[in-house]
């Protein structure tokens, strides 16, 4: 099949692209960009994931002594809405970061919260909505047990507090939520990158890990570099990790739109400290030296980001499968809910974390189980809701797969 784009579905569309273009823009080009974009914008209509991006348009505003009227005062109102409840946020994240410590759990920080004590110019310039801490998968089960006692809850799988966490949950995923009765969010990591498991349902029906990716998490760890939040040590990825990771991350397709990862990766770049060619080394070992070909070729050719033409040619170069190819494209569409839904992951789940008992009373409790997963009230039959729910995904799932 040709592709009318060499680019995935999640990268910028056309109005996006407008917008990215003015946020990087030079100086001089800046003022021009500026009025063609207000020109056409209306306020109340700016897509959500533009309006998340504001704050960095802010700061090219305030940089410029730019003032036009009440679109620059909404745009300053949403860095200073960003600007608080980021502080919020690296309050709440450097209390976790000094607890790990004295527990003797070593922490590095990810995404949105690490670029904010190292990247961006201000605090304020990304709305983030939660933190993100990546810690050892042998460290996972003390760190749960600190969060819990803390007053976070997990959110998604409703592990009981009395379950061994660690056994049940780290194969099945990456990474964890956790979130406070004031709606305070953060997501406990034991591997770098996204672990699909949902994508392996039948390993999980058959009670078989999923595939991991262990030693790419371990090699970043050993290229950690120190960093601090509000003061407090911790450990932040490689500029050249960093960088990686948000490529990876900005190619997965969701309802939210995740370009935003075009001005990270810019932010990135214009530290000046990125080694390219430690860049391209570390991406050629790992699955996603596509990601960062095609995300590198993007930034110099869509967006004037300064990618050098070595790096490019270098990434070029990595010998890429064509079922890795088809993949990367795959996961920049929207995914239609999976046919078995999240029954793959509780039916593992429950079996890993459920020890107790014989096989018959194990089988014979799963039903119940399924219910707290499901938050089925008692009135509603549980056979009856898991046959509508898969008799409305079937047809969905017929049509992706015939029309492919």
């Amino acid at each position: 099949m040709t592709r009318a784009s060499p680019y995935p579905e999640s990268f910028p569309d056309a109005t996006e692209e407008a917008f990215l273009r003015l946020v990087l823009a030079p100086d001089a080009e800046f003022r021009p960009r500026w009025d063609a974009w207000r020109t056409v914008t209306v306020f109340d209509d700016i897509p959500f994931a533009v309006l998340r991006a504001l704050p960095m348009l802010h700061l090219r505003l305030a940089a410029l002594s730019i003032e036009d009227g009440e679109i620059t005062g909404r745009i300053r109102g949403a860095y200073r809405q960003a600007w608080f409840r980021n502080q919020l946020l690296l309050d709440r994240t450097a209390t976790i970061v000094a607890d790990f410590a004295k527990a003797g759990i070593p922490v590095m920080l990810l995404k949105g919260v690490a670029m904010m004590t190292d990247v961006f110019p201000s605090a304020g310039a990304r709305m983030t909505n939660d933190a993100d801490l990546l810690v050892r998968e042998q460290d996972v089960e003390a760190a749960v047990a600190g969060l819990r006692k803390a007053g976070w809850h997990q959110v998604g799988l409703a592990l009981s507090d009395a379950v061994e966490f660690a056994g049940a949950h780290t194969a099945l995923s990456h990474a964890a939520t956790f979130e406070m009765p004031d709606r305070a969010k953060l997501d406990l990591h034991w591997q770098a990158f996204h672990n699909a498991a949902e994508l392996h349902p039948l390993r999980l029906l058959l009670l078989r890990k999923p595939p991991a990716q262990t030693a790419l998490t371990e090699a970043q760890w050993s290229r950690a570099r120190p960093g601090h939040i509000k003061g407090v040590p911790v450990l932040l990825q490689s500029l050249e990790d960093m960088l990686l990771h948000t490529m990876v991350h900005g190619a997965r397709g969701n309802a939210h739109r995740p370009f935003r990862w075009v001005l990270d990766a810019a932010a990135i770049v214009g530290t000046g400290k990125v080694d390219f060619g430690r860049f391209a080394a570390i991406a050629a070992a790992t699955p996603y030296a596509i990601h960062a070909r095609i995300a590198c070729r993007y930034l110099a050719e869509r967006m004037a980001v300064p990618i050098p033409a070595d790096a490019i040619a270098a990434l070029d170069a990595v010998a890429v499968s064509d079922k890795t190819v088809r993949a990367y494209y795959a996961a920049g569409r929207p995914r239609p809910p999976a046919l078995l839904g999240s029954l793959p992951s509780i039916w593992y789940v429950y079996w890993k974390a459920q020890a107790r008992g014989g096989l018959a009373g194990r089988l014979l409790r799963f039903p119940d189980y399924l219910r707290r997963q499901w938050a089925l009230p008692p009135e509603i039959g549980l056979a009856r809701f898991a046959i509508a729910r898969y008799r409305a995904r079937l047809p969905v799932r017929l049509r992706r797969a015939v029309g492919r």
